[in-house]
């Protein structure tokens, strides 16, 4: 199934494109249940998740609203999205992608298909399987896990960076917040104010200063009062104390906070 047109992207938000992806997924699962209608093209979703990747982790009192400074993110990712020199891998702030639990629907064949866990990442580098759910940017989990972010010995790195820093960070500060889709569908807004230019917010006609052109869609705003708390999600730290407040209940995100190596078998197990 190609993923052509089939979900919204613009570079640099991943999270809303995330956000996109899921969203569209629900209404599609929602359609399948109440009309039977094959809306994925021979699958359908049983559990679906936002995982935000980062290694930036903050006190709850000191929570900024825009800026994650020092988290470093090894990973591979597009062409398209890295600078032209870099082949393999390079060096993000955070990432956000959707992890899904697909099933074949039912056949003469096979009446019981079993399901499996995949991530959709477009700005992923890893090929796809011919049979995945949505096409060339959906990765079997378990692999995309291992190719993303743990396998960096035989990888091209951009300097000055190492195979042996980029592993050993991976192993020791790399978190991934787990996220049900339905908590970051009904939670989650942002301004985009992490994408202007801070230093220089207007350009010479008056108009916003971004780093990198936003997304023609809306924005997403789903907390009431709230127009920013992509902060709340990169940041990795324990947020069970920010719930203690009726702003920290309103921003702090819901989910769990894993090491890299324990998203499968936590997902798996679930």
């Amino acid at each position: 199934m190609s993923d052509n047109k089939m979900f919204e992207y613009q570079q640099f938000f991943c999270e809303e494109n995330a956000y996109r992806m899921l969203a569209k997924v629900k209404v599609m699962q929602s359609l399948y249940k109440a009309s039977g209608r094959d809306t994925m093209k021979g699958w359908s979703c049983e559990e679906s998740y936002a995982l935000f990747v980062s290694s930036y982790t903050c006190p709850v009192e000191k929570q900024p609203t825009r800026s994650w400074p020092e988290s470093m993110l090894p990973i591979a990712v597009k062409e398209r999205s890295v600078d032209a020199s870099v082949k393999s891998a390079m060096v993000w702030d955070y990432h956000c992608i959707c992890a899904v639990k697909m099933r074949p629907l039912p056949t003469d064949a096979d009446k019981e298909p079993k399901a499996s866990w995949w991530i959709y990442d477009p700005d992923t580098q890893i090929s796809a399987p011919m049979d995945s759910p949505f096409g060339k940017h959906c990765i079997p989990m378990e692999y995309y896990f291992t190719s993303s972010f743990m396998e960096w010995t035989d990888r091209k790195v951009p300097e000055p960076h190492t195979c042996e820093e980029f592993t050993e960070h991976t192993k020791e500060k790399l978190r991934v917040r787990v996220v049900p889709a339905e908590d970051f569908l009904n939670g989650f807004s942002s301004d985009r104010s992490h994408m202007m230019n801070l230093m220089q917010p207007k350009d010479k006609d008056g108009k916003t200063n971004w780093l990198s052109a936003p997304p023609s869609w809306p924005l997403i705003q789903k907390q009431q009062g709230v127009t920013m708390n992509l902060a709340w999600y990169i940041n990795m730290s324990n947020v069970k104390d920010a719930h203690k407040t009726d702003a920290g209940k309103k921003l702090a995100p819901a989910g769990v906070v894993l090491k890299v190596e324990e998203v499968c078998p936590y997902l798996m197990g679930n």
